[in-house]
């Protein structure tokens, strides 16, 4: 076993770090706290989400491909964006075509490059689901415009922070 600590050392030791978690910081108390509730509203979303594109007859990806692709660009992007890789793009992107909700257009100047683009079908298919989930929405039915446009800006510095792989600093209060 490890060393005692101080019996007024209030935290434990994170398996990651060598330095012990302060539980009754308040810093760390908030974030708990906030990490626990936006885990509870994205399963509230994902339920929705879920029922949503249920209702459609397409797996949550597949909706969110056809969400994704209303701006058209390459497969390789559309991938990225949702995290998928190459091979399970194409594979998806060939479904939602027999289906009609995309077609497939090759690239003006490099034939390799694949850009899906929305039906009629798939943009009517998207409006639907977009419909269904602001309806279940807690965001939409407890946050004004404004509210959310700051919601959004909070979790997208929080994106940044997780992307660039540093600890997101603290900036002003209310950013």
């Amino acid at each position: 076993m490890g060393a005692a600590r101080p019996a007024s050392m209030a935290g434990v030791l994170c398996p990651s770090m060598t330095d012990p978690v302060d539980l009754d910081d308040p810093h760390l108390r908030v974030a708990r706290e906030a990490g626990e509730s936006l885990l509870r509203i994205a399963s509230l979303l994902r339920e929705a989400f879920e029922a949503a594109t249920l209702s459609e007859s397409l797996s949550p990806l597949a909706a969110r491909l056809l969400r994704a692709a209303v701006e058209p660009r390459p497969q390789r992007e559309l991938g990225a964006q949702l995290g998928v890789d190459a091979a399970r793009i194409s594979l998806l992107t060939s479904e939602l075509v027999e289906r009609g909700l995309l077609t497939r257009t090759r690239g003006a100047g490099d034939q390799r490059v694949r850009r899906p683009e929305l039906t009629a079908s798939g943009r009517a298919t998207v409006q639907r689901i977009g419909q269904q989930l602001a309806s279940r929405s807690p965001l939409v039915a407890t946050l004004d415009e404004r509210q959310l446009r700051s919601l959004l800006r909070l979790l997208e510095r929080v994106e940044r922070g997780v992307a660039a792989g540093a600890p997101v600093g603290s900036g002003p209060e209310g950013e």
